[in-house]
């Protein structure tokens, strides 16, 4: 019977190895990995709302006492399409859907529900180090936001605006085939206007096609 430590070693061994050949096997296809062309991707996201608690809080005060507002994390989903120019540059359009979040209080319960949307248009830019691809990425576009009241507060916080709004985040590509990545990101968006207190965070991950 092999001792532990010789059978950790082996193991390391045959890891080290494998991993080298897999890197070597994607730096003779870089030109692959980092390729110009379209590409369009999808996937599922969470969202937290940073500001918005507070704005619910002080608009039920006149109901006669300080209510504590908790935010349900927004589940969605974002499409988007782009075009890498080069391996360092692209430029993409997003869409973001978050369909529901619902905010409640210890005392009333469910008190609101809001459902978003944003569609911007920006820059990515990437630092193409093989099959791993890290990114930083900036846009503009619009958000339209509508809020509707429940139970004690219904009519009382109602809300239905669209506004400019600006997207700022990063994340990373992991590319599997030529034509098949797994891209994770976290977003901020800050809508502008009287939509600025609905400014959130999102984060998740999906699949991209590369054409």
């Amino acid at each position: 019977m092999k001792e532990p430590r010789v059978l950790t070693v082996r193991w390391l061994t045959i890891l080290a190895t494998s991993f080298l050949v897999a890197n070597l096997a994607h730096a003779q296809d870089s030109d692959e990995l980092e390729r110009s062309g379209f590409y369009v991707g999808a996937g599922i996201l969470g969202t937290s709302y940073r500001q918005l608690d507070d704005k619910i809080s002080k608009r039920l005060e006149f109901l006669g006492s300080n209510r504590n507002v908790e935010v349900d994390v927004a589940l969605g989903f974002d499409t988007y399409v782009g075009y890498r120019l080069n391996p360092y540059l692209a430029i993409e359009t997003e869409f973001e859907m978050l369909p529901e979040s619902k905010f409640d209080t210890d005392s009333d319960g469910k008190v609101a529900e809001i459902e978003t949307w944003a569609l911007t248009v920006g820059a990515r830019a990437i630092l193409p180090l093989g099959w791993f691809q890290p990114y930083l990425h900036a846009g503009v576009g619009l958000i339209e936001v509508e809020m509707k009241g429940l139970g004690v507060a219904d009519n009382l916080l109602e809300e239905s605006n669209r506004e400019v709004a600006g997207r700022f985040g990063g994340g990373a590509e992991m590319v599997l085939t030529k034509s098949v990545v797994v891209r994770t990101h976290l977003d901020y968006v800050l809508p502008g206007g009287d939509l600025s207190d609905y400014d959130y965070l999102s984060f998740g991950a999906g699949i991209q096609y590369r054409f």
